[in-house]
């Protein structure tokens, strides 16, 4: 989940980074890869989410809002904590250098205090639901394994029913947030 990140910072890179989502993707060469995948899909959790599509690395945002951190001299779990009490609705968006809006929050753990995601519709992300994303990925992990067309609408329903335990799709629509992303990290993986 916090693939590279430093503390204290918590970034799910599975949720919210697309570009650690085609690295995971380009590993994947066999069925026991696969299964490792369908299992960190679990991260995602069933919720609308933003996903960062720019090209700044998971690492490189966590040392960018480290510096931001440091330069409130806030970098201390309580002294964030304590300025996070102070914002409305207890957080905070930062803007990074490509445009892009990151969400500050309380993280949960002890040594990753400080929780980050991408903000609502910001610049170079898009807003998706949780079973898109795992239908996008799954079915271009089980296309690129299985050398078959990704955009099929009955492969995508066997990864669906099979694998993610979602139901089946009724209507396929090739411009649809799934079929988009199935593009992208196959472009990614070849």
């Amino acid at each position: 989940m916090n693939n590279n990140i430093c503390k204290p910072i918590s970034l799910n890179c599975f949720k919210h980074h697309s570009g650690f989502i085609a690295e995971q993707l380009h590993s994947i060469k066999n069925p026991g890869d696969f299964e490792k995948l369908l299992k960190s899909l679990v991260l995602t959790g069933n919720a609308q989410m933003d996903l960062y599509t720019g090209t700044i690395t998971p690492h490189e945002i966590s040392k960018y809002i480290i510096d931001f951190l440091e330069s409130k001299k806030i970098l201390n779990s309580k002294k964030y904590i304590d300025w996070l009490a102070t914002k409305k609705n207890n957080y905070f968006i930062v803007g990074l250098p490509d445009q892009s809006k990151w969400v500050l929050l309380k993280g949960k753990e002890k040594e990753r205090y400080v929780h980050l995601h991408p903000a609502r519709y910001s610049d170079h992300s898009i807003r998706i639901s949780a079973s898109s994303l795992k239908t996008a990925i799954a079915s271009a992990a089980y296309s690129h394994i299985h050398h078959l067309n990704p955009l099929d609408k009955s492969l995508i329903n066997h990864v669906r029913k099979t694998f993610l335990d979602l139901p089946e799709i009724k209507t396929f629509l090739p411009d649809s947030s799934s079929c988009k992303l199935i593009h992208e990290f196959i472009k990614e993986i070849e």
